[in-house]
């Protein structure tokens, strides 16, 4: 189970995905014909039900379902690419992703989400962002948001954890070190400087 800030999401022993909470940005991944914002009870995501759903991470407005065979699904806001599924009849701006929606990585065994961007770690400890890098922390030494799964390739062992907090990113690698990139003004990224 995961929340948002507005939003939750959760997994049945069935393998079935629910969503609660508003939807005014296509947060509960479904698009309703009803005209009311708000569920105030679970609401059964059927795009879904066939697709062995394993984990769930939720940012901000967006979120993300992990399935056992390694695929990663998205629905919400992507107005910074969060969801990381710009098709070409998509404006780049102010996009609502109604539907889940597959992510085009592979492999994944880790989702994680911040209040704008998301990172996938896959089978091979190798970690993709995409979404809001206002503060660098996709960790693609750029500033630009990604809407698409950018990889990281500044780090040189193999990750074996991510987590994705509000600005910031943090990652474990084999060796016990950890990397941290995005905002760091209150120390989140456990040194003294902002990157």
């Amino acid at each position: 189970m995961a929340c948002g800030l507005d939003h939750s999401v959760f997994i049945t022993n069935s393998y079935l995905v629910y969503s609660m909470g508003t939807n005014s940005l296509g947060q509960l991944g479904i698009i309703d014909k009803s005209g009311s914002c708000n569920k105030f009870s679970p609401i059964l995501i059927e795009d879904l039900m066939d697709q062995d759903p394993y984990d769930v991470a939720c940012g901000n407005n967006h979120s993300l379902v992990l399935t056992r065979y390694g695929t990663v699904f998205a629905w919400g806001h992507n107005h910074h690419g969060q969801c990381g599924v710009l098709k070409s009849n998509m404006k780049s701006l102010d996009i609502k992703v109604t539907q889940p929606t597959l992510v085009n990585c592979s492999n994944v065994n880790q989702i994680s989400c911040g209040a704008d961007h998301s990172a996938v770690l896959d089978s091979y400890g190798k970690v993709q962002t995409f979404g809001c890098n206002q503060h660098g922390q996709l960790g693609l030494g750029s500033f630009h948001d990604e809407f698409a799964p950018a990889l990281i390739t500044s780090i040189p062992e193999r990750i074996t954890q991510v987590a994705c907090g509000v600005d910031q990113t943090i990652v474990l690698v084999d060796s016990g070190r950890l990397f941290a990139m995005g905002n760091n003004s209150n120390g989140q990224l456990g040194f003294y400087s902002q990157v």
